[in-house]
């Protein structure tokens, strides 16, 4: 049971993520983001060839033919002869010895001369293994950073309104093993030990063999150049085992930004090179996000709640670092046409003062601020709070979906008055049981 939950896919709602980003680094603040939107992140399988050197503990008969064989004896009777056992056992022993590249027609070898010394069979033999790869930077990934296979995804299962990295600098397999063929592997024995075995001697090949995504964020803060991307990782630094699945950095994007937001230093910074694909990543977000008006913005609201526009008001701000300030929609009551998770979201996270600021897929990371005036809405956002401090919150969106949700309207707004009529008849329900 608990190996299906560990490979249970992390498909969380944006607006859920960034709650818990900014719960999990409190540094980050609303006020200071800039932009958070979703990307598809490229991890590539790389396959490499690696020779390793295992140490075994040496039964006693070989290793006591191997004295012999080092002593000068050379035939199976003389040894034979000299441990009292058969010469047609002893030969098997030999030719065991010489499978190890122990012994060869000379005599000893001199890795055969090495593991007398330990007294361990010693063996040198290419493997091949395969590991996660960061394929913008080409790090390996680590065990805490490294995705579950249920969140990996091939490219045709990704939602084409995300962004993905690889469409800014053709990262390809074809790409990464074009890369490969002059790269230093040497710079993948830091991993000895850790993602490497320790006992890996040398790295012969590697090749890209396959090309995952995992859905990340990418996160613009103020006081820095650059953004940088938050994905779902393992932190085994935390006590509580319930606290080391935490959303962060894969990278910093500059020294500033440990100062700036107090990230850990643990976390390395990107290359130049990675860092002008997220940068490139970043301008073409922000190109598509300035390219909203009012009827594309409206078009996008209708994937989230089918709104009656005629009774809002869109403000849609000033362009600033080629980015638009939040947008401000203001709505009444009439507004909604339709009840569903987001009305529910809404009316959970709406702040009198603040209004509901919100961003989903469609919205590549630009900020909306629902703000609204209306005495029925506001009367209910806080009846609904004020019940969720002190009940189930899955057993009253339970409720709340049976009794509301999939109701005819004929097209008329929804009823926040029955919303709350709906609240009070939970209640009076919840205490007869």
């Amino acid at each position: 049971m608990a190996e299906k939950q560990q490979q249970k896919k992390h498909n969380y709602e944006v607006n859920t993520v960034l709650d818990r980003i900014m719960a999990q680094n409190p540094q980050i603040i609303p006020s200071r983001i800039e932009l958070f939107t979703e990307v598809y992140y490229p991890i590539a399988i790389l396959e490499m060839e690696v020779s390793e050197t295992t140490f075994e503990d040496f039964d006693l008969v070989p290793l006591t033919v191997l004295r012999f064989v080092d002593a000068g004896l050379g035939s199976a009777k003389e040894i034979a002869d000299m441990m009292g056992l058969s010469p047609n056992y002893t030969q098997k022993i030999l030719d065991l010895l010489m499978g190890y590249s122990f012994v060869d027609s000379n005599g000893i070898t001199e890795l055969g001369r090495e593991s007398l010394g330990m007294k361990q069979k010693i063996e040198h033999a290419n493997v091949r293994q395969r590991f996660q790869a960061d394929a913008i930077t080409g790090d390996l990934l680590k065990i805490g950073e490294q995705p579950s296979e249920a969140d990996l995804q091939g490219k045709d299962k990704t939602f084409i309104v995300i962004p993905h990295m690889p469409h800014i600098e053709g990262v390809s397999i074809d790409e990464i093993n074009t890369q490969l063929l002059n790269a230093d592997f040497t710079k993948y024995k830091q991993y000895k030990g850790d993602i490497l075995n320790a006992n890996v001697d040398e790295i012969k090949n590697v090749e890209c063999v396959g090309l995952q995504y995992i859905k990340a964020y990418l996160v613009k803060m103020q006081g820095i150049d650059s953004p940088f991307i938050i994905s779902y990782q393992y932190d085994s630094s935390q006590n509580s085992f319930k606290d080391r699945f935490r959303w962060l950095p894969m990278k910093m994007p500059s020294e500033k930004a440990y100062g700036e937001y107090g990230f850990s230093r643990d976390i390395a910074c990107y290359s130049e090179r990675a860092l002008r694909t997220i940068n490139e990543l970043y301008r073409l977000v922000c190109k598509k996000i300035t390219e909203i008006d009012e009827e594309k913005l409206k078009k996008l609201l209708g994937h989230i709640q089918p709104f009656d526009y005629s009774t809002m008001d869109i403000s849609m701000g000033r362009i600033m670092d080629g980015v638009p300030e939040q947008i401000s929609v203001y709505v009444n009551a009439d507004s909604f046409t339709k009840w569903n998770a987001f009305v529910l979201r809404f009316l959970e996270n709406y702040d009198d003062v603040g209004g509901y600021l919100f961003t989903d897929s469609w919205l590549n990371g630009l900020f909306i601020r629902f703000e609204s005036q209306n005495p029925d809405i506001r009367k209910a956002s806080k009846e609904y709070k004020k019940l969720l401090r002190h009940e189930d919150k899955k057993q009253l969106v339970s409720y709340l979906r049976n009794e509301l949700f999939d109701k005819e309207q004929d097209g008329k707004a929804i009823d926040f008055n029955l919303f709350i009529e709906t609240l009070n008849q939970y209640m009076v329900e919840s205490k007869e049981d």
